[in-house]
Parts: structure tokens; C-alpha cells; sequence
């Protein structure tokens, strides 16, 4: 689903409880806060078609969801929003629990390989 080769710039905000729900309602009409808020928008003449969007990542929520999981750290908590807010941008949705599954399962997979580089492409005595 997700498409590299057509990014062109996401940024991404790190924001408390406050922010979160002041975004929330801003972008999607609902109240309170949450994990990320993505926003997407279409490329502006000359700009090449491609992704642009930004990640609204909730910093309180991370360092509250963290503890609850077993090994996990706030850091992590923050990586899997940036994962979850970017699968939204590329067009994934969570409605439905088979949907929402999917995306976490995806989301879990690219957070491993992060913990789990190849090695022998950052290794500069193997050049």
C-alpha cells in the first residue's frame, strides 16, 4: 500500500493533550485528543504530484499508553504513531477490526525492521 517512490515531504509535529484535541477538532471534527492526526494534501503547481502531509504525534498520550506494554518505551510508543499516521497518509483506513488489524500488523512489521537493520548497510568497514 504504501508508496516511497511518491513522498515528497511529511512533517511531523510533536504535540501534548491540548494541542492534540485542539487539532482533532480542527481537522477532524471530533473532540479530545488522540495519537496522531494526519493531515494530507495535494501537491501545488509546479510542485510534482507525490504525498505531502503532516503528523499531529501526541507526546502525552505516548508517555501514557508506553507502561501499559510490556518492554515498550515511550520512544517506541511515539514510532508506532508516526507508523499508524503514516499507513492513514498513505490511504489505509481502520474502520473496520480486520482493517485495523491489518495496519498494526504492518505498522508492528516496519517498527522490527527498524530494531533490525541490515547491518551490512551501515557497516562502513565492509564497503
Amino acid at each position: 500500500m504504501l508508496r516511497p517512490d511518491v513522498w515528497h515531504e511529511v512533517v511531523v509535529y510533536l504535540v501534548r493533550d491540548a494541542e492534540s484535541d485542539a487539532m482533532h477538532r480542527a481537522i477532524m471534527g471530533i473532540a479530545g485528543a488522540t495519537d496522531v492526526i494526519t493531515q494530507a494534501y495535494d501537491a501545488i503547481p509546479p510542485e510534482e504530484p507525490g504525498l505531502f502531509g503532516e503528523l499531529f504525534v501526541n507526546t502525552d498520550q505516548a508517555l501514557r499508553a508506553a507502561p501499559k506494554r510490556r518492554g515498550w518505551s515511550p520512544a517506541k510508543e511515539l514510532l508506532l504513531y508516526i507508523a499508524h499516521g503514516m499507513d492513514h497518509l498513505s490511504g489505509a483506513d481502520d474502520h473496520a477490526p480486520a482493517d485495523y488489524a491489518r495496519m498494526r500488523r504492518r505498522e508492528l512489521s516496519w517498527l522490527h525492521k527498524l530494531s533490525r537493520p541490515d547491518r551490512r548497510k551501515y557497516d562502513i568497514l565492509s564497503a
